[in-house]
């Protein structure tokens, strides 16, 4: 998502937050910043076109929001704006369902473990199942290389990992599945 859509997207759940707790109204693509972004080109591009694969905001709350009003308060004429309690919650549920089209940020996490043994360590090490992105990334940091674990039979590559499992007191030969790929 681009820097523009990211601020749009920011401001539309701001504005929903205002409407939700009564101190904004809304008048549609007029004061939606996601609107004034994509709606010339039919919304195509618009994160939530992209969620709902509609455009005009069907199958979102605000959708609901607008069949609310027509149904349930047919006579009310003006801006949108929360008038009752349901109004209020699907205000609410339009600021989650923004909230919802927001990317996720990897946050990379330090697990720490105690083990008692080489044997809890070892079965960690099987259960933890070192995957290729893990290896990669154990193998560039140790050996400041990067390297392509597809078809390869770079068998020092296989070696330093084995070697830096072993300066752990690691025996990879001890495991009951291979670890690392057989050397030849």
């Amino acid at each position: 998502m681009d820097k523009k859509t990211k601020e749009a997207l920011e401001a539309s759940i701001i504005k929903w937050r205002n409407i939700a707790d009564g101190t904004q109204v809304d008048i549609g693509a007029q004061n939606c910043d996601l609107c004034k972004l994509f709606f010339k080109y039919k919304c195509v591009g618009c994160p939530v076109f992209l969620k709902t694969a509609h455009s005009d905001c069907i199958s979102t709350p605000f959708y609901e929001w607008k069949r609310h009003f027509i149904y349930e308060h047919p006579l009310y004429k003006g801006d949108r704006r929360v008038i009752c309690e349901t109004c209020k919650n699907i205000a609410l549920e339009e600021v989650k369902f923004l909230e919802s089209l927001k990317e996720k940020e990897f946050k990379p996490i330090e697990i720490t473990f105690n083990f008692k043994n080489i044997n809890e360590i070892k079965n960690m090490w099987l259960r933890l199942n070192i995957a290729e992105y893990g290896i990669k990334e154990f193998y560039k940091n140790q050996c400041q290389e990067n390297v392509s674990l597809k078809n390869t039979n770079n068998s020092n590559m296989w070696l330093d990992i084995d070697n830096l499992a072993k300066a752990n007191d690691i025996d990879t030969k001890s495991f009951s599945i291979p670890l690392f790929k057989e050397r030849t």
